[in-house]
C-alpha cells in the first residue's frame, strides 16, 4: 500500500514538473497573459532565474515582429541563448533554421529588450525558446 502511494506520487510530481517546464507555468511576469504559453524553457533551473516580460505585437505596417525583455531574477550573472521562431497560419515554422540562438549575458537583476521581425509575409504567429547557452 505504500509503495503505491509512492509511486503514485512520484508520477504526479513528475507530471507536474514537466508541465512547468515547457514554460506554461513559468516563473514570467507576462504583462499580457495570451503570450505566455509562447514561451518554453529547456530546464526549470533556467525558468527559474529567467524571466520574460512586456511582450509585445506589432502587425502594423510591413512583415509582424515582436518585442520582448528578458529579466535575469537572480542577483548573479547568468548566460543562456534565446531564439523566436516565426509560424505560418498552419503552425509550419517559417524558413526553418533561419532564426538563430542568440547569445546573452545579464548580470544580477539585469533586462534586456529583444525584438524579431518575421522572415516573410507568410509568418502569423512566434515562439520565444529559451536554453542553457552552449558551451
Amino acid at each position: 500500500m505504500r509503495r503505491q502511494l509512492l509511486a503514485t506520487v512520484l508520477v504526479l510530481s513528475t507530471a507536474l514538473l514537466t508541465a512547468c517546464a515547457s514554460g506554461e507555468h513559468a516563473r514570467a511576469d507576462f504583462s499580457h497573459q495570451q503570450y505566455q504559453a509562447k514561451v518554453h524553457f529547456d530546464s526549470l533551473a533556467l525558468m527559474s532565474v529567467v524571466g520574460i516580460r512586456d511582450i509585445s505585437v506589432d502587425r502594423g505596417m510591413g512583415f509582424p515582429r515582436v518585442q520582448a525583455t528578458l529579466v535575469n531574477h537572480s542577483f548573479f550573472g547568468k548566460n543562456f541563448e534565446y531564439q523566436i521562431k516565426w509560424v505560418d497560419s498552419s503552425g509550419f515554422v517559417v524558413n526553418p533554421g533561419s532564426q538563430p540562438w542568440l547569445p546573452v549575458h545579464l548580470r544580477g537583476r539585469e533586462s534586456l529588450q529583444v525584438q524579431s521581425t518575421a522572415p516573410n509575409a507568410d509568418a502569423q504567429d512566434f515562439t520565444i525558446h529559451v536554453r542553457k547557452q552552449d558551451s
